[in-house]
């Protein structure tokens, strides 16, 4: 059971009739009458998209609150930082070098979940691996305070390239960790093209068989653009020939939202024009058993 000092009280439409000073924060609606100024009472439009179990952030000094974690919800992840050592051309999150206190925000959200752990919980960022010692450390947390939640962590590979770093990751061991990775093509220069950075293609691929060679469950994803669509059906053989020990291959769809408005021009294919490739290149590799 969380402690007060743990704790945000959702107070809505009036304050309760009791000691509330050892609470975190509360957040009280519009026109709710506040006997003092202070910034642990916040008001906020809304709070019927909180629950019990929702972990929140509160800035008290700018009136900045942030959900961290829905218990209602399956696809909760933790933001780890927004740095980044690609710059690819359909990246969603652009990558920025202030991360703030993001990983220790993480951290702790680790541990309050403790009490009630989720059955499932990602790791996303930009590129959660670029924290080096950080990504460790939020790893062992996890091991510790959520032995039985499932892991899945969205990463571009790249760190993977270095096996002292992948063994570090297996000596964590975590029952069930995955790490989810894209793979723009089956050439080096139309991968690293979209993911703007020269050398990433081999980095990634060494990454993966390091990863593999630990035990650990590898995911491989394909962003679907007009970049990536044409070598779709040459992709899908590859990935069979090359990495049989995928666990699964997941086709994406495209964002509309950070580099791909400005390289809108670039990207866009019309679903209906990649139909084809796509049935292709799923068929493919469901009859080899991915």
């Amino acid at each position: 059971v969380s402690l007060p000092e743990d704790s945000v009280l959702v107070c809505g439409s009036r304050l309760p009739d009791r000691d509330i000073s050892r609470y975190a924060a509360m957040l009280v609606l519009p026109g709710v009458e506040i006997p003092a100024p202070g910034g642990r009472i916040m008001v906020c439009e809304s709070v019927d998209h909180l629950s019990p179990g929702d972990l929140v952030l509160v800035d008290g000094t700018s009136g900045y609150l942030r959900t961290l974690f829905r218990r209602a919800s399956s696809h909760n992840a933790l933001f780890v930082t927004e740095q980044c050592n690609n710059n690819c051309l359909m990246c969603s999150q652009p990558p920025k070098n202030d991360d703030g206190d993001l990983l220790g925000v993480c951290s702790r959200v680790v541990e309050l979940l403790k009490h009630d752990p989720p059955k499932h919980i990602g790791i996303t960022g930009g590129e959660p691996t670029v924290l080096g010692d950080g990504f460790l450390s939020l790893l062992g947390s996890l091991k510790v305070n959520l032995p039985s939640t499932s892991i899945t962590v969205l990463t571009n590979g790249r760190r993977f390239d270095d096996p002292r770093f992948c063994s570090a990751i297996a000596e964590q061991g975590h029952s069930s960790l995955r790490f989810t990775v894209p793979l723009h093509a089956d050439v080096p220069d139309v991968h690293d093209h979209i993911a703007q950075s020269e050398g990433a293609f081999y980095q990634t691929i060494n990454g993966l068989y390091n990863l593999a060679a630990c035990g650990i469950d590898v995911e491989v994803r394909v962003v679907l653009h007009a970049l990536s669509v044409p070598r779709l059906p040459s992709l899908a053989e590859w990935i069979w020939r090359k990495l049989p020990f995928v666990r699964q291959v997941a086709f994406m769809g495209l964002e509309n939202m950070g580099y791909v408005n400005k390289n809108w021009h670039q990207l866009w294919i019309d679903p209906v024009d990649y139909q084809a490739s796509l049935q292709t290149a799923v068929e493919h590799l469901y009859r080899r058993g991915l």
